[in-house]
């Protein structure tokens, strides 16, 4: 039997391949990003503030600027435009050449601004000069600039019908196309007769205009779930963010989108000067794994009626409203939101936006691609705008929340928001500015009435649950009902609070006024926390899952979940010849003969398991880690150790060959 083992080994030799496959792995993926910046002149005169055009693209460039936009219509139109001249439009200048021949040279983007086109459309402005362009007028002015070799068009308001006309010509020159979003962007679309998901897919980015510091913050969060490609805009402006805020903003943003851009608008050369994108460039950190997702199913149709019959522009000025609350309850839950007109295949909750009727009249029907989410294991919430009718699909929801089959009146308010009762916390369910809502008092509901208000005297049903089905009575929710989304999402929440709440891997916090906050995050273990004062200064510290914090107003908080990595290495066999467990001669790679003991060494390890071609033979929960295989085996194998913490796994494996013939 030794000859024949012998003989076996010394043929091998000849015969096994001299390389071998040794690598490590770890499944925790995350990567580091910074994002790339720009610059916003809105008004044209700041490049003459700065010293002129070669200064003012000299300086952006040694700021860490690569791109600039500039407003080539601020009131007169600078560049030549025979269009415009034909429609009655002032011309100042052709400051445009200059710039983009400037541009070219120093290998920065320029892209220009056509937001005044709209303003005309939309407002009407009387005092205005010239009148507003036709759908063939616009082409020719899109071409007029696409002549300067600029990369790309942005403009804000337009109508509907003018992102197809200037998609098309923006792509034949190669150029791209930027929308930037405004609060009411779905509104004023509705007034088209169209809807953002009729316009939206023609533009190649989706930029938001973060101004303010306050509620309105929460609704640029509808951008990033409408759009594929995202930036970011604000200004430095005192009626905007300012100086002391803009870098707390702008560094959440970040954090939440890692967007490809973030640009600056800035009005005054003092500023210019004295800011640099620089100090919003700290490397950030997050998960490529990505984050649960949180369809917003929006289902309204596109008319807005008119005076005697409104149809969808009131809930679709009511979804903007909402969507405040929406965003916050999904992001203190760790989802991410993708707005779409129909359910999403496979998202992880639905919310549902929609219309019933309009007192019983003009019902939206609900399609069964939504009414069928209510019988998978999803969590889905329902928020209707409008009555609620009593027939169709809409029968099946009233049966599933145990509303009873009656008729129920529209309470429209202004200036008084509702109070609801959740868990003993009490919140604002809707806004002090407007909202819809039905009068389902509680004695109108058979099912579980979670969260109940009070209007009038009158106690009224806000949410009712079905198992992890969730109807939201009122349309224009102020964003503390953020609070009841999150508990009812996920098992994590923040009780209601005057911020900005992202949940992830890094989470990120911004307060709009002085608030308490008192926020469950995710995971057990230990989190690390940075909060960044307005005033630039910082405070470090280490805080467990339920996290208590103090906010000043303008306050920005990371918090990064404490994961120690694991590593794990083979130690045996390493490269050399391995006789019933003892290395006899050091070779290219590892030959066993007989059994041999695998031995592996791992920090940060709660347990160790062994494999050998992917099948697992042993667990050892206990340093020093080992396992003796003996079993037989002839040929090439994978011997491999994958060694977890309670966060974290990494791996680390060889191929071998091996004579067992036990």
């Amino acid at each position: 039997m030794k000859a024949r083992v012998v003989a076996i080994f010394i043929v091998s030799l000849f015969v096994i391949p001299f390389s071998i496959s040794n690598s490590g792995g770890n499944n925790y993926s995350i990567t580091e990003y910074s994002p790339h910046f720009g610059i916003h002149v809105d008004d044209p005169a700041l490049i003459d503030d700065v010293g002129g055009v070669d200064t003012f693209v000299n300086e952006c460039k040694s700021k860490g600027y690569d791109a600039i936009i500039l407003n080539v219509i601020p009131w007169e139109y600078y560049f030549y435009s025979p269009t415009l001249s034909s429609l009655g439009w002032e011309y100042a200048e052709d400051m445009l050449g200059e710039l983009s021949s400037k541009c070219r040279q120093e290998g920065i983007k320029l892209i220009v601004d056509l937001q005044s086109l709209a303003y005309k459309v939309r407002e009407s402005h009387p005092d205005w000069p010239g009148r507003a362009p036709n759908e063939d007028e616009l082409r020719s002015i899109v071409d007029e600039l696409l002549s300067y070799g600029i990369y790309g068009i942005s403009e804000e308001m337009f109508p509907a019908s003018w992102f197809k006309v200037v998609s098309a010509e923006v792509h034949k020159a190669g150029a791209i196309y930027i929308h930037k979003f405004i609060p009411y962007d779905v509104a004023w679309l509705c007034m088209d007769n169209s809807s953002v998901f009729d316009a939206f897919p023609y533009a190649d980015v989706i930029m938001t205009e973060d101004y303010y510091l306050n509620s309105d913050f929460l609704r640029w969060e509808m951008a990033a779930g409408l759009a594929d490609k995202l930036w970011i805009k604000s200004s430095t402006a005192d009626w905007a963010l300012g100086m002391e805020n803009i870098k707390n903003v702008l560094a959440m943003r970040i954090a939440q989108y890692h967007p490809q851009y973030v640009f600056l608008m800035i009005y005054e050369a003092s500023n210019f000067h004295n800011f640099s994108p620089h100090e919003l460039s700290f490397s950030y950190s997050y998960n490529v794994e990505g984050s649960k997702t949180m369809n917003v199913v929006t289902y309204l149709t596109d008319e807005p009626g008119d005076d005697e019959n409104m149809k969808d522009f009131d809930p679709w000025q009511l979804f903007d409203v909402s969507y405040a609350a929406i965003a916050e309850g999904a992001g203190a839950a760790g989802y991410k939101v993708k707005i779409t007109r129909y359910p999403m295949q496979n998202a992880d909750a639905y919310y549902i936006y929609t219309r019933g009727g309009w007192w019983g009249e003009n019902v939206l029907e609900l399609p069964e691609n939504i009414t069928s989410l209510f019988y998978t294991d999803k969590p889905v919430f329902i928020e209707p705008a409008g009555t609620l009718p009593l027939h169709g699909e809409w029968e099946k929801i009233r049966a599933i929340f145990g509303i009873k089959p009656r008729e129920f009146d529209i309470i429209m308010r202004e200036g008084n928001a509702i109070y609801g009762m959740l868990d003993g916390i009490r919140y604002r369910h809707l806004s002090d500015s407007w909202f819809y809502v039905n009068n389902i008092t509680t004695d109108d509901v058979t099912g579980n009435v979670i969260s109940r208000g009070k209007i009038g005297g009158k106690e009224y049903a806000l949410i009712i649950s079905s198992g992890n089905k969730y109807f939201i009575n009122g349309a224009g929710l102020h964003e503390e009902a953020g609070f009841a989304i999150s508990k009812l999402l996920a098992d994590t929440m923040q009780f209601p609070c005057n911020a900005a709440i992202n949940v992830g891997e890094q989470s990120a916090i911004l307060a709009f006024s002085d608030t308490n906050l008192s926020l469950k995050l995710p995971h057990d273990g230990f989190y690390e926390y940075k909060a960044i004062k307005p005033d630039g200064s910082v405070e470090d510290g280490i805080t467990g899952r339920i996290f208590n914090y103090s906010c000043s107003e303008g306050e920005l908080i990371f918090l990064t979940r404490k994961v120690e990595r694991v590593n794990v290495s083979i130690i045996k066999p390493d490269d050399g010849i391995y006789i019933n467990d003892r290395k006899i001669i050091s070779y290219s790679m590892p030959i066993i003969i007989g059994k041999i003991t695998v031995e592996a060494v791992a920090d940060n390890a709660i347990n160790v398991s062994f494999y050998v071609d992917g099948v697992l033979k042993y667990n050892d929960n206990a340093p020093p880690y080992s396992w003796q295989w003996d079993e037989f085996a002839i040929g090439e194998h994978e011997i491999k150790v994958v060694a977890r913490s309670e966060f974290n796994s990494s791996y680390d494996k060889k191929d071998v060959w091996a004579i067992n013939l036990k």
